[in-house]
């Protein structure tokens, strides 16, 4: 496997060709949360959970599903990512706290979620019906 140069969270590293940024950020114990992502099924990043930032890209990336090239520059840890991945996070809470049962599925589910945020970035959820 060839070698290319990267850095992750400005350290400078050579990881193989072909890796996805969270094969590398887990081969340098660098946490990267995830939710969809399992070893055993292809990569979707489909959750949004995984998300990093790649310098001079204006989306974020799913870490599971996005390949390392040569030169790549990788935040895990920036304010944009911990947002985001804080807002995935607490939606994914949300919607595991409802118990669904036989009788109750997601789409009998009547009436609104309304989501606010303070100055600190603290997500809180209302259930109105």
């Amino acid at each position: 496997m060839n070698k290319i140069n990267i850095k992750i969270n400005n350290k400078s590293v050579s990881v193989g060709e072909g890796q996805t940024i969270l094969d590398v950020a887990k081969s340098l114990r660098i946490d990267i949360p995830t939710l969809c992502h399992h070893p055993d099924f292809p990569a979707k990043g489909n959750c949004r959970v995984c998300v990093v930032e790649i310098i001079g890209w204006s989306k974020l990336v799913p870490a599971c599903a996005t390949r390392v090239y040569e030169g790549m520059e990788i935040l895990t840890e920036s304010r944009r990512v911990k947002k985001a991945q804080t807002l995935s996070h607490v939606l994914d809470l949300e919607f595991r706290r409802v118990q669904f049962t036989p009788d109750l599925m997601p789409a009998d589910i009547i009436g609104t979620t309304i989501m606010t945020a303070d100055p600190e970035g603290r997500y809180r959820f209302e259930f109105r019906e």
